[in-house]
């Protein structure tokens, strides 16, 4: 960053993000927890997962 006034516009703009920064970011994110998730159900026991009661 080349000054202050610099900064605080990039941090207004995090935290502010447009319309379509949100979009692209929640597309991705989507597509990231889906991944994640079909990997976590492909590598464990998905009846033994569901079928766990709380306390055991």
């Amino acid at each position: 960053f080349k000054n202050q006034a610099g900064r605080a516009k990039t941090s207004r703009n995090a935290l502010n993000p447009s319309t379509e920064q949100k979009r692209l970011f929640f597309q991705v994110f989507s597509q990231m927890e889906r991944f994640h998730f079909e990997k976590h159900i492909k590598n464990s026991n998905i009846g033994d997962i569901l079928l766990q009661k709380p306390g055991n």
